[in-house]
């Protein structure tokens, strides 16, 4: 008889499935190098349905496709985009490729009544969210350099070792996995593939050995302003 999902099972789904409708529109300083004469009065636009679990840089090669498209209806320009030159802006502000677009649309959007943290949330942005895409000035004084899909895929790597060194205090059972598992969990998550990801993670963060038990939670705090998080060392009787 198959195991029947539990509350948590569906909660996990709820969350993984999530999506985020975006309109992406070329930034006004783009359009006469991209489209040349045949620059519009009005802003081009690109729509997509994007999950929330998934990054801005994983959509760029879609977003350069269209950008191409429109560079092919204005063949008296050169070429210029670059996708290592990629960028986003919500209102003027940079948009971390490195954060999930689930988060980056919390950040800026979702907003807690002055005076209390205990008062309903408030969304100030409508959807679909309107965000810009850049192809030069490049912020690199706010923004990581190279946002390429590959540079997103280490830096996610990176991050799931961090957690599970600060769960167990060991990165062994990540470091141990297979190549084939690592593609696999990477491809489940730019796929948006649920079983495939968690086939691999499910293995990977659950210990079968009472004594191979996580000892903390890994938590991560994100702050709306670009101010470095500096976290008051502990004193070493309390380590």
């Amino acid at each position: 008889m198959p195991k029947l999902p539990t509350d948590e099972d569906r909660f996990r789904k709820l969350v993984w499935h999530g999506k985020l409708p975006i309109q992406i529109s070329l930034a006004k300083e783009d359009r006469a190098a991209l489209l040349g004469r045949a620059s519009p009065s009005s802003p081009p636009v690109y729509y997509v349905m994007a999950h929330r679990c998934s990054y801005l840089s994983l959509i760029t090669d879609d977003v350069k496709a269209w950008l191409e498209a429109l560079e092919r209806a204005a063949p008296d320009r050169p070429s210029f985009i670059k996708p290592t030159q990629v960028w986003y802006a919500f209102n003027g502000a940079p948009l971390k490729w490195h954060y999930p677009i689930g988060l980056l649309y919390d950040l800026h959007s979702i907003r807690h009544p002055p005076g209390t943290v205990s008062a309903k949330p408030i969304c100030t942005t409508k959807l679909p969210w309107t965000i810009t895409v850049h192809l030069t000035n490049f912020p690199a004084d706010r923004l990581l350099r190279n946002p390429s899909r590959d540079t997103t895929h280490h830096y996610f790597m990176a991050q799931y070792k961090e957690a599970e060194f600060m769960r167990t205090g060991s990165t062994k059972r990540v470091m141990n996995l297979p190549r084939e598992d690592q593609d696999r969990l990477w491809a489940g998550l730019t796929t948006a593939e649920f079983e495939t990801f968690w086939a691999v993670n499910h293995g990977a963060v659950n210990a079968d050995d009472k004594d191979d038990l996580p000892r903390h939670v890994a938590i991560r705090l994100y702050s709306r302003t670009d101010s470095a998080v500096v976290q008051v060392p502990l004193p070493l009787a309390e380590l």
